[in-house]
């Protein structure tokens, strides 16, 4: 919703000696800086311009095991103009590498994006962390999306894991408003960009196996056994 406000000045003509002359003349506030605009006839409101962007990430879909052992993942954006201006030179800057450590192999997919063009050399690190190729506006209200498909080894000795032992993620939107005010937002994890700025886990489901040979106890005829094995199986990811 826009916001506006207008503003009323009044005043009493006197003479020289102070005596009031007639009626008190008022103005309503003409926008600008020119008072004598709109002078003692129309006005016009003065717009209040709060620009603002917010920003959702998630994973879409499931991690897809490649058949070096490492995951295919790909993440969704969706970027909004929270604000009640116009945001040009929309930007997403997620430097995945940072986050994830060794973590991170490479680009699968380069970024595509709904509005304008996505970043062809976004690379996931510092040389070059910007997915989208700042061509995009967005309107009042309006919102765009963008993806990118990347490779991971979670089990990447230098890989940067919480508590739980899931990789955590978070991009940066900005934009851009009509006084080259700049608006920034971390994302949220999910599909509302409206939301707080919580990251996004990225948990690879695992379960481990180990077998052990225990005892071979003859029974019966020559050369046969009664033989046990030790199963022990471990929940190798981070998840339930």
């Amino acid at each position: 919703t826009d916001q506006e406000n207008t503003a009323t000045t009044e005043g009493q003509p006197v003479d020289s000696d102070g005596n009031d002359i007639g009626t008190p003349v008022t103005d309503d506030s003409n926008d600008g800086t020119d008072p004598l605009i709109g002078s003692g006839g129309g006005s016009e409101p003065t717009p209040i311009a709060i620009p603002g962007i917010g920003v959702a990430k998630e994973i879409s879909g499931t991690p897809t095991q490649l058949p070096n052992g490492n995951y295919s993942v790909t993440y969704s954006f969706i970027i909004e103009n929270i604000g009640n201006t116009t945001l040009n030179n929309i930007s997403l800057v997620d430097d995945i590498e940072a986050q994830y450590g060794s973590a991170f192999v490479g680009i699968i997919t380069p970024p595509t994006a709904s509005v304008g063009t996505g970043n062809g050399s976004y690379s996931g690190n510092n040389t070059d962390p910007e997915l989208l190729g700042l061509d995009a506006t967005l309107l009042q209200g309006a919102m765009m999306t963008a993806a990118v498909t990347i490779e991971i080894d979670p089990d990447a000795a230098g890989a940067i894991t919480n508590a739980q032992g899931q990789l955590e993620n978070q991009a940066t939107a900005s934009g851009t408003d009509p006084n080259d005010n700049v608006v920034t937002d971390l994302s949220d994890d999910g599909t509302d960009p409206t939301g707080g700025d919580e990251v996004t886990p990225l948990c690879i489901p695992s379960v481990g196996l180990a077998k052990d040979f225990v005892s071979a106890i003859p029974v019966g005829e020559q050369g046969i056994y009664d033989v046990t094995y030790d199963f022990r199986v471990a929940n190798t990811g981070c998840s339930d």
